[in-house]
């Protein structure tokens, strides 16, 4: 049964494709007015990048001169690329019909596609490749492209996922749903070993990133409620044979942390936990606080030693709380991009981008 409704959300994803006027690209964006929303970045390297929310703009020199490639209708929630010329971006997971995006180059043209089902998350492999959760709530369905999304397949997994990645065609990992539980293959996903089972009673899944085959951060959800989440973040560096818990949180309003971990460094409170790792030994985690301070507040973890020390950063400066993007390319070199209100009584809201160039100790904005 699941393998048809697999079938189905990839139907739809494809068919969708020639519905859909061509999307705006390559035009200059403008100072004097700035997006009222970004929650998406991507950087492959110091210098080429790309930030979304209401439309997409890229960079080729490290954030000092700005395009807006894409302005459409529909805000764009995630940006994936994997290398120079060649990614995805996609709309809001609760966006109706879904929209995704693919350039080849380097987002001078977006071909688009529209789906009714959402993209939870993707992942974009090499020049063609991708992998794709379909679907939101319960989890969803892993769908895989070789050639640049013209045809979708399925991914088989026991039960659905929320995040999934793979370090090459053969190795890849994914989080279910049920019991966040996390999963690895060695074939393609063909089939999938559990590596980790946190136990919780909650239906939220996670997200993983993976920086090799025998390496992976897992962060798992716990409850929401009263404007708290609780998650916890686990590391693996012997392909899931042994996992160290990194940092968790457990709050009145989200409950337990998955997996009850002991004796491991608080999170920060707040929601919209997001996760980034570049390597074995470093990763970082983005959340915030709603009802902190005038307008909310967000915070950076991080970790350099493989999960052995945890450091939270007081709030980052210029940086409301919001549903932030993240994106390191190295231990030191990042970036971050929400919101700020300029108004509160007015509700007027600005996009926001920041880079750091000491692994998150000082933050700069940059200007679109």
């Amino acid at each position: 049964m699941r393998r048809t409704v697999s079938l189905m959300l990839i139907a739809a994803l494809a068919l969708g494709a020639s519905t859909v006027a061509p999307a705006r690209s390559g035009h200059a964006a403008s100072s004097s007015a700035p997006t009222p929303n970004l929650t998406a970045v991507d950087f492959v390297d110091a210098q080429h990048g790309w930030v979304g929310g209401n439309g997409i703009f890229a960079t080729t020199d490290g954030g000092r001169h700005w395009t807006r490639q894409y302005a459409g209708s529909t805000a764009v929630a995630g940006i994936a690329f994997g290398d120079r010329t060649h990614g995805w971006a996609w709309s809001d997971t609760y966006a109706k019909p879904s929209l995704l995006l693919h350039t080849t180059d380097g987002g001078a043209h977006w071909a688009p596609q529209r789906s009714s089902q959402p993209v939870s998350s993707l992942q974009a492999v090499g020049a063609q490749g991708g992998y794709a959760v379909l679907g939101v709530g319960p989890g969803g369905v892993l769908v895989r492209t070789v050639d640049g999304g013209s045809h979708w397949h399925a991914v088989g997994t026991p039960r659905p996922v929320t995040s999934a990645c793979f370090t090459d065609p053969a190795h890849g990992w994914a989080v279910e749903v049920q019991g966040d539980t996390v999963l690895s293959t060695s074939n393609g996903g063909r089939t999938w070993s559990q590596r980790l089972s946190a136990g919780s009673d909650f239906q939220y899944g996670g997200q993983i990133a993976c920086t090799g085959s025998q390496n992976a951060w897992a962060l798992l959800y716990g409850g929401v409620g009263m404007n708290q989440m609780s998650y916890s973040l686990f590391h693996t560096a012997d392909g899931g044979a042994h996992w160290r818990a990194v940092v968790a949180l457990t709050s009145a309003g989200g409950g337990p942390a998955p997996g009850n971990p002991t004796g491991v460094p608080r999170g920060a409170d707040g929601e919209g936990a997001r996760l980034d790792a570049v390597s074995a030994n470093t990763a970082f985690l983005v959340s915030g606080c709603p009802p902190c301070g005038d307008a909310g507040q967000t915070y950076l973890g991080s970790t350099h030693d493989g999960g052995h020390t945890w450091h939270t950063s007081p709030a980052i400066p210029h940086l409301n709380f919001s549903l932030t993007g993240i994106s390191f390319t190295s231990a030191q070199q990042g970036w971050l991009a929400g919101t700020v209100f300029l108004s509160l009584s007015a509700g007027a809201r600005a996009g926001m981008l920041l880079t750091t160039s000491d692994g998150g100790g000082a933050w700069t904005p940059r200007n679109l």
